[in-house]
């Protein structure tokens, strides 16, 4: 497993936290479900529903629509 380390795009302050991650992003998030909500995104389990324009920048996408389109559909 590879280490990731998951940073405050919005610098509010919050620590950056790092934890042990098998591969892609969406895989790491669908393991952290709903805990990850440090102003980057909330993601319930099944579907981001909240990300903040910082992180859809850095993933290439426009809205959380195209996000869950893109990264989470089988």
């Amino acid at each position: 497993m590879k280490e990731a380390e998951v940073i405050d795009a919005d610098k509010t302050g919050a620590p950056v936290k790092t934890v042990e991650t098998s591969g892609d992003i969406f895989s790491f998030l669908k393991k952290l479900g709903n805990q990850f909500a440090d102003g980057l995104l909330v993601f319930d389990g099944t579907s981001v529903v909240y990300a903040n324009s910082a992180l859809l920048e850095l993933l290439g996408v426009s809205d959380l629509e195209e996000l869950n389109k893109k990264h989470l559909s089988g």
